[in-house]
């Protein structure tokens, strides 16, 4: 489970999800997403986060589905 607290890239981020750029920031900033960190300049995520928000869609999908 270490492997989760991997901090990943937003073209990492981009190939979990099928979002550009400028739809994930907006997503962060309507606070649908989750918020990037800081790490030397550089924007990163962490891939627990991102796989949570996956799942939550996931679920929120099938939750329509029945």
């Amino acid at each position: 489970m270490e492997n989760m607290q991997r901090l990943i890239r937003l073209r990492d981020v981009q190939s979990l999800v099928p979002f550009c750029r400028a739809k994930i920031y907006k997503l962060i900033k309507e606070e649908k997403f989750p918020k990037q960190l800081k790490e030397g300049g550089s924007s990163v995520w962490l891939l627990e986060d991102v796989l949570a928000y996956i799942k939550n869609l996931r679920e929120g999908c099938n939750k329509n589905e029945h």
